[in-house]
């Protein structure tokens, strides 16, 4: 992997953009990195969401969806070169049982009709380590920042900037046709610090995500949900050939996390069109 923190058109998009400046920027190198075995990717629930045609994007119009393991939006974008967001990373609680999510912004899907799933985002789990009686009298939480090429590479920890809950945190992805590469700025403005980092990949198409996840296994079986609350995303916008926008104002479809129950739903657009808020229900 290549460290990136210079290149021209990042740097001028960041000065146009007051998301990341005035915040330090570190190149993430291949020791500050690694690979837990968990896939991003959607499992469509086996049951149906509602009567729904198809969009040329492969959205559907009645916006909305079901997934075993997403909750949150996505949206149908041309050519999608860019998709943002913010929010303040919540506290893990133990759900009964061991508990993960994450929270991230995404282009493309993890599917041949729409390429790559280019993501990055938040970790929080929460992981039984003492039992008594039978009964969990101690739990361990674990929070950090990482990236993703789905289905090229599996998840990415980043090492060399931590969060904590209550940190505000931006994240950006970023599609470069000139280069085939994408590129990732990830920052915790508590620290005033980020990180940039890029991989080689093949190009995402069609849509872009802002979704809270449950990890799966390596058999690719979603794990329980950590309890994160309500989580409020913000400052949200897509890139594409129609240029920069918020998402409210592109064709988009709601999806509510369940696998015969609800784990987790979002809620409506706010008012600007550039955030919303999703909230757990229940672990599994």
């Amino acid at each position: 992997m290549e460290p990136y923190c210079t290149d021209p058109e990042e740097l001028m998009s960041a000065a146009r953009n007051t998301l990341f400046t005035a915040l330090a920027c570190l190149s993430v190198s291949a020791a500050s990195l690694t690979a837990p075995a968990s896939a991003q990717s959607p499992a469509e629930a086996s049951a149906p969401a509602s009567a729904a045609t198809t969009t040329a994007t492969g959205l559907r119009a009645a916006s909305n969806a079901l997934y075993e393991n997403w909750a949150g939006y996505q949206v149908a974008a041309k050519n999608p070169t860019q998709a943002r967001g913010s929010w303040t990373v919540p506290k893990a609680s133990w759900p009964g049982r061991d508990g993960y999510s994450n929270m991230w912004v995404g282009l493309g899907g993890g599917n041949r009709a729409q390429g790559q799933l280019i993501q990055a985002g938040t970790e929080h789990d929460s992981k039984c380590v003492a039992l008594r009686a039978g009964k969990c009298s101690k739990w361990k939480n674990d929070y950090y920042l990482w990236v993703e090429t789905f289905p090229q590479r599996s998840q990415e920890r980043i090492t060399n900037l931590p969060v904590s809950p209550g940190d505000p945190v931006r994240v950006a992805v970023r599609w470069s046709a000139r280069d085939s590469r994408a590129y990732f700025t990830l920052c915790n403005e508590r620290l005033q610090r980020c990180v940039v980092t890029s991989r080689a990949t093949s190009a995402p198409k069609g849509v872009a995500e802002f979704v809270l996840e449950r990890p799966s296994r390596a058999d690719g079986r979603p794990l329980a949900l950590a309890n994160t609350g309500t989580v409020s995303l913000r400052q949200l916008s897509v890139t594409d050939a129609s240029g920069t926008r918020v998402p409210k104002k592109m064709a988009n479809t709601r999806i509510s996390m369940f696998n015969g129950n609800l784990l987790a739903s979002p809620g409506a657009w706010s008012a600007s069109g550039n955030g919303f808020p999703v909230t757990f229900k229940r672990a599994a």
